[in-house]
């Protein structure tokens, strides 16, 4: 039996014949992507015709249109062409057997694989505190997490990559060289996850170990029955948040964009009283990923970082605290993009024109002898790490590249330290520590505009580097001379946690 593909494309673009090959070709604009003549069919071609398009690449029979276009399943794509067995038989809905013997993979994994993992992690755990893990353990520090977290973590370290027979895990599995994650759930283990310290960036990073399920990470602190609940993608972020505002909420992760998307863990969030989706802030992953669980969850709503995601925040000094308990109080969450008006909390707690006043320096009792500013660098290897700044200190402890980071804490002492949302997706928070440490960690070009954002939409006077003198001084109808300020002095470095 053949079917009408020409009569069914027809219904969707207009085609023109142009060749007789295969029997008649007709070309026109895609359905998909439109054009001019991109998209040919082949009506005659085989029993169910052939479509192609040399612009989106979609291409097929007669099933695979009505499947693209006409959104059916194959088993209704099959009926619409009257296919059928050639035993003569009905057309029926036929479930693999391989489906039918193995568990759904998003129930517990075997008892075997479980064994074999508990003892893994726990060979990876002394491994890590000992000195072949003194680079891992760094890392781990290194991405803002204190020694207390990794250790209730149960964190490992595999040192070497290998393939563990099939005897001991119930199937031949490669064990890749890197830190090792344990999801511990429901008195089990449920998964292996292993980031590769080596890798600063790509999908290799984090790799996990055949054999386990889908579940939520850290899913037994939905047992504390806190206020909130808070949905992140990452390990990492879901430590980072456990660590900085574990008595304020619950915090759980999925593992990746698409992870626990299954029953049994999306009922665990539904009978939770609010659910905050704190995934990363991007707009082709992060977003997208978040809009599937607010359609999904009532009572969800999107907690957008501030910076990419919630360890990224930990790592350049930002107060998730302060970011929690917004979210908790139901005041307008800080991740909106910054005004195009003048702020107006700004503009209120200064006057039109600032009064004349100096500050006292605070003393620092040691010379520095090296620029506070650390650079993120990887090297050779692989490895992310944070190299302090080469540059000569100047008379303040800056070095002349980094000069415009002293101007910054210039104008956060005269503000105060508050909260400033400086772009969409970067912002510093409250108190002095804060502004140390982005001042630390800032590019030029951030710094630069940063500067220029505080000076816009807050009257704190002009703040104008003299390169000659190496010095701070402000423009407020004094002379340079008598002009001091209150950072003219360095505060103390930022120490990383």
């Amino acid at each position: 039996m053949s079917y009408d593909l020409l009569a069914e494309v027809e219904q969707d673009t207009r085609l023109k014949r142009t060749s007789s090959s295969r029997g008649g070709q007709y070309n026109g604009p895609c359905p998909w992507c439109g054009g001019v003549d991109r998209f040919r069919v082949q009506p005659h071609y085989g029993l169910y015709g052939f479509f192609a398009c040399n612009q989106c690449g979609r291409s097929g029979t007669a099933i695979d249109y009505l499947m693209l276009q006409r959104g059916m399943s194959k088993y209704e794509a099959l009926a619409k062409i009257g296919w059928t067995p050639r035993d003569g038989s009905s057309l029926q809905l036929v479930i693999p057997r391989h489906a039918q013997a193995n568990q759904p993979h998003w129930e517990e994994p075997p008892e075997q694989w479980q064994h074999a993992a508990t003892a893994f992690y726990e060979a990876c755990q002394q491994v890590l505190w000992s000195e072949r893990g003194k680079g891992a353990l760094n890392y781990l520090r290194g991405r803002g997490l204190s020694d207390e977290t990794i250790r209730k973590a149960a964190f490992g370290y595999h040192p070497g990559a290998w393939r563990a027979p099939a005897k001991q895990w119930g199937r031949t599995t490669w064990l890749a060289q890197g830190i090792v994650i344990p999801w511990l759930l429901e008195g089990g283990i449920w998964r292996l996850t292993i980031r590769d310290e080596r890798i600063a960036a790509g999908n290799r990073r984090y790799l996990q170990v055949p054999g386990g399920s889908n579940g939520l990470y850290l899913a037994q602190s939905l047992l504390l029955r806190r206020p909130a609940v808070v949905l992140v993608e990452g390990e990492f972020d879901a430590l980072s948040i456990a660590q900085e505002c574990g008595d304020l909420v619950a915090v759980i992760a999925t593992g990746t964009t698409h992870g626990s998307h299954t029953p049994r863990w999306i009922s665990r969030l539904a009978r939770q009283e609010r659910v905050l989706v704190a995934f990363d802030a991007e707009e082709d992953k992060g977003d997208a990923a978040a809009q599937w669980w607010l359609d999904h969850i009532a009572h969800a709503e999107r907690l957008r970082p501030l910076w990419k995601d919630a360890n990224q925040m930990l790592q350049d000094g930002a107060d998730l605290r302060e970011w929690i308990a917004a979210a908790l109080a139901h005041a307008p969450l800080p991740t909106d993009a910054p005004p195009r008006e003048p702020c107006k909390e700004l503009i209120q707690a200064q006057p039109e024109q600032p009064p004349r006043r100096v500050f006292a320096p605070i003393p620092f009792p040691v010379q520095r002898t090296q620029c506070p500013f650390e650079r993120i660098v990887v090297d050779r290897k692989g490895y992310v790490k944070t190299a302090p700044c080469q540059g000569r200190p100047l008379a303040h402890g800056w070095c002349a590249e980094h000069q415009e980071a002293q101007v910054l804490l210039d104008l956060g002492a005269r503000l105060g330290y508050p909260r400033l949302q400086l772009t969409e997706y970067r912002a510093v928070g409250a108190g002095r520590a804060n502004w140390q440490a982005y001042a630390c960690r800032a590019p030029v070009r951030w710094l630069h505009h940063d500067c220029s954002f505080i000076r816009r939409h807050s009257p704190v006077g002009d703040v104008e580097l003299d390169t000659t003198r190496h010095s701070v001084e402000t423009l407020m109808g004094q002379a340079p001379s008598r002009a001091t300020g209150k950072c003219n002095t360095f505060l103390p470095a930022f120490q990383r946690r």
